[in-house]
């Protein structure tokens, strides 16, 4: 007895615990807090006496620890995503000042240059309402490249499952590994196991009715054969004669020809009658048996004989 093979790589985990999409949004929304953290000191700073001290203590006490660990923590974690991406084939690109260029390298560098100011300005206090704008406006950036970076991988985790889906299908149904490996990387191999048996059963229905037309199509020509043959047959009728129907059916010209023979001729021989209309007797026989049987010459004893 065969066993079943069990598909190796473990189904991507629910948004609530997946760790990738964590690793993003911790960091964006430390930094995110520490350029509040500054602006509270910044408003502190240019308006003196509005806050309370209380804020402005907190804000300059957190305000770098979660800067810290936002740019830190956000870069070290974008970086690993975006070799995930590279990885898995999810890079992006964009279109800036008419060129295309990668979003992710781009990302890399906002995040790159606010990791740079926030550690130039951790060494000596922003004091200056400059600094503050350009630690507020760098970090603001960082964040959002981590949030769009968070963004990215929840919107593509729905297609990560379905590659897993695929490459099971592929290992444990269809026993094909390198279908299964494809399927992991590769979205044009995205096919869920579903979705093949509805594209097999497609697939089936179109043959049934190939078949069904093929057959169909095959009766239709033995009809046409058949209706072909009754008018070659009909025709053939007419150009001798037509079917015996009996008195009131048309004679042809030759049958015509024989009947007044034979009213101007009565009881004349059938070899008389073949040289005088230049015929063979097969056929003066075969039309006075079929004018007999239409009704207009009787056929007695002394020849033949025209009715009136």
């Amino acid at each position: 007895m065969t066993t079943q093979a069990k598909f190796w790589k473990p189904r991507p985990a629910p948004y609530w615990r997946d760790l990738r999409a964590w690793s993003l949004l911790i960091p964006a929304l430390a930094a995110m807090l520490g350029a509040v953290a500054y602006s509270v000191q910044g408003v502190a700073v240019t308006q003196g006496g509005v806050l309370p001290a209380t804020w402005v203590n907190t804000a300059v006490r957190w305000g770098a620890v979660l800067l810290g660990i936002g740019c830190e923590g956000g870069t070290l974690a974008a970086c690993i995503e975006i070799a995930r991406k590279k990885r898995d084939g999810d890079a992006n690109m964009l279109t800036l000042f008419g060129r295309p260029v990668s979003k992710d390298g781009l990302g890399i560098l906002i995040s790159y240059t606010a990791t740079v100011i926030a550690r130039m300005l951790a060494l000596h206090p922003a004091q200056s309402i400059g600094a503050i704008i350009l630690l507020v406006i760098s970090s603001a950036a960082d964040a959002y490249f981590l949030f769009d970076e968070a963004g990215d991988y929840l919107s593509i985790r729905d297609r990560n499952v379905a590659r897993w889906e695929t490459a099971r299908w592929w290992y444990e149904e269809q026993h094909n590994l390198p279908a299964a490996l494809h399927a992991l990387k590769h979205d044009e191999a995205i096919t869920g196991a579903a979705d093949t048996r509805q594209l097999q059963a497609q697939i089936a229905q179109l043959s049934e009715m190939v078949r069904e037309g093929n057959r169909e199509e095959e009766r239709l020509i033995g009809v046409i054969k058949q209706l072909t043959a009754e008018r070659d047959a009909l025709a053939a009728q007419v150009a001798d004669g037509g079917p015996e129907t009996g008195a009131h059916a048309p004679l042809s010209d030759t049958l015509q020809r024989t009947l007044a023979y034979y009213r101007e001729h009565p009881g004349t021989s059938y070899a008389q009658a073949a040289r005088d209309l230049a015929c063979s007797r097969t056929t003066i026989r075969t039309h006075v048996d079929r004018l007999a049987a239409a009704g207009v010459i009787r056929v007695n004893g002394h020849g033949v004989e025209a009715l009136a």
